[in-house]
């Protein structure tokens, strides 16, 4: 069988080999690629994009502090306990119970137990303010 052969081998394909390879691609050579790991690279996976994305979820948390902040001062410290309920909600709902099979009615009987200690978020009135009703 015969050996393909490449004008170019680009080693590496994370952000720096996949925009060469984009840049290879316009030319009138044959180029190939190759990744011993996950394409994209760190930068990808570890680095730029999740980090980036995790300080996009943490303006937009800020966000809407300030937002409670503006429409119900009084109730930042209730804006926190939702949140801290919402997150204890998440961890048992959908973490420890996410993988649990409901096909018998006893396995809900069986984590019936953890999912009544959460405590719902209680509404304590309306937010009113000038056009917000």
């Amino acid at each position: 069988m015969p050996r393909e052969r490449f004008d170019l081998v680009i080693v590496g394909m994370g952000s720096a080999g996949m925009t060469a390879a984009e840049f290879a691609a316009t030319l009138p050579i044959k180029v190939c690629g190759v990744e011993r790991d996950r394409v994209g690279g760190d930068c990808l996976w570890t680095g730029c994009v999740p980090s980036k994305a995790l300080l996009a979820a943490a303006h937009h948390a800020q966000a809407m502090r300030d937002e409670v902040a503006k429409l119900a001062p009084a109730d930042v410290a209730g804006y926190e306990r939702f949140l801290a309920a919402s997150e204890a909600i998440y961890q048992v709902g959908f973490e420890q119970l996410g993988h649990v099979s409901f096909e018998r009615w006893t396995d809900m009987v069986r984590v019936l137990p953890a999912l009544l200690k959460l405590e719902g978020a209680q509404l304590q009135g309306p937010l009113t303010r000038t056009g917000v009703a």
